[in-house]
């Protein structure tokens, strides 16, 4: 018998856009995942870049990110309709 591996279910409502950005990025994959896995890579790579950030930032103390003195970024919304802010 097969044990399961300890995970937690995640109910979200995502937006229109977001969702075409979603299924996008699944249809490009070469093995076409199920939305759920195809949302489960999209976070591991958004984990993983934080991470890698985090690391770079740890290497060099003295360095100023530069995403400091730019401008906040414009909602998810706006952003994949093309929406100005």
């Amino acid at each position: 018998m097969h044990e399961r591996p300890n995970t937690a279910g995640v109910h979200v409502r995502l937006q229109q856009p977001l969702l075409s950005e979603i299924e996008d990025f699944r249809r490009s994959e070469i093995d076409l995942p199920t939305r759920p896995e195809a949302i489960r890579r999209l976070l591991q790579q958004a984990v993983l870049a934080r991470q890698d950030a985090a690391a770079a930032t740890a290497r060099s103390p003295h360095a100023t990110p530069k995403t400091r003195n730019m401008p906040q970024p414009r909602s998810w919304e706006d952003r994949l309709t093309g929406r100005e802010a």
